[in-house]
């Protein structure tokens, strides 16, 4: 190819097209580097509990066990604000010959939930109604909350019935 001058021109598009097709396929790496894996749908994680229980005690008294404590780390709920908290009670009942050691792990396999009343004060009082055998029950007590989640567990309370 000639200029208006006579001397002849060369294109250089021979050196940019290696550079051009570079960049398309650097581009198109990262594109797929950055959609592998599995997608979903975003979403807000679920506000874990942090209600639990304190100085619990249980008293055995006509065929029901009462449970008294202390109530902490409670979110103003509606069930709150009218004196009533849900409660799962995890429990287990062993004869006075199968009773496990202090340190032992246990399997408290039986649950029931209960609304419990609680005062101003945070202090609670529930009733569990429970069958007359002798022996020893392991109680573990847990709040409730109003989508289902629950509380840190209780510690560990022994009743023995005689």
């Amino acid at each position: 190819m000639r200029t208006g001058c006579g001397t002849p021109v060369q294109h250089k598009t021979g050196t940019l097209l290696p550079l051009i097709v570079g960049i398309w396929v650097a581009l198109g790496l990262f594109t797929l580097i950055g959609a592998c894996g599995k997608k979903g749908d975003p979403f807000v994680p679920e506000k874990r509990l942090v209600a639990s229980f304190r100085g619990v005690t249980a008293r055995y008294e006509g065929g029901k066990v009462t449970f008294t404590g202390d109530l902490v780390g409670v979110e103003k709920s509606q069930d709150l604000q009218r004196g009533k908290i849900k409660i799962r009670v995890d429990y287990a009942h062993y004869t006075s010959n199968e009773v496990p050691c202090i340190n032992c792990p246990v399997d408290l396999s039986e649950h029931r939930i209960t609304v419990a009343s609680v005062g101003k004060d945070g202090r609670f009082a529930v009733g569990l109604p429970v069958s007359e055998q002798e022996g020893i029950y392991l109680f573990r007590l847990r709040v409730v909350g109003e989508n289902g989640g629950l509380g840190p567990p209780s510690e560990m309370l022994r009743l023995v019935i005689q």
